[in-house]
């Protein structure tokens, strides 16, 4: 009977350390397992993943030769630049590109800059700077109340627009202290992370 206690004492020891060493590999797999999502987030928005991301800016005009002049003067300059020359491209390509500031043209074919900053906003706040020859204090007004965050009048200097998109820039990201691009839109390698849609 003693030989048996003994058996039943030392069998019920061995299972509890088993089940102790179980537990605890288990909180260590855990605490790692966190431990290593949290050092993904930490690289996603403070890391080297966005200190190397590079603006990307939308420039819808319908002139031709206005987009070819901004996209080249843009790029020199340090941004990534994508082009539309209609407001339907340019909802297309905003859709495909996610960029970080739109370049707004008011008059154009199929869908005009009203229009496109209206359809842009019931999705997403991107910075949107729209380019008009209508001088009216009027029209200005409808750009800015549909959305726009600055205006600039046609004829304009390329320098004035250059220094509007970088102020405009500022703004937004003093606005968005956690490091995600204005656009929203964390991409790495072939992982996105879109966090407008939560």
């Amino acid at each position: 009977m003693l030989a048996l206690s003994w058996f039943i004492l030392a069998s019920t020891n061995r299972a509890a350390s088993a089940g102790l060493a179980t537990s605890s590999n288990q909180a260590v797999n855990d605490t790692v397992g966190k431990l290593t999502i949290q050092n993904l987030i930490g690289t996603v928005i403070g890391g080297s993943a966005l200190e190397n991301h590079k603006e990307k800016i939308l420039v819808v005009d319908d002139e031709a030769s206005i987009r070819r002049i901004l996209e080249t003067r843009l790029s020199m300059i340090g941004y990534d630049v994508v082009t539309a020359a209609d407001g339907e491209e340019a909802i297309d390509i905003f859709h495909k590109t996610d960029p970080d500031l739109v370049v707004l043209d008011v008059m154009m074919p199929k869908l005009d800059g009203y229009g496109v900053c209206q359809e842009l906003r019931k999705e997403s706040d991107i910075p949107i700077i729209m380019l008009t020859a209508l001088g009216d204090v009027a029209d200005r007004i409808t750009g800015l109340e549909l959305g726009a965050d600055d205006y600039v009048v046609k004829p304009f200097s390329p320098k004035e627009l250059e220094a509007r998109i970088r102020s405009v820039l500022r703004r937004v990201d003093k606005g968005g202290a956690s490091g995600i691009p204005s656009s929203g839109v964390i991409q790495i390698a072939n992982i996105r992370i879109d966090t407008n849609k939560r």
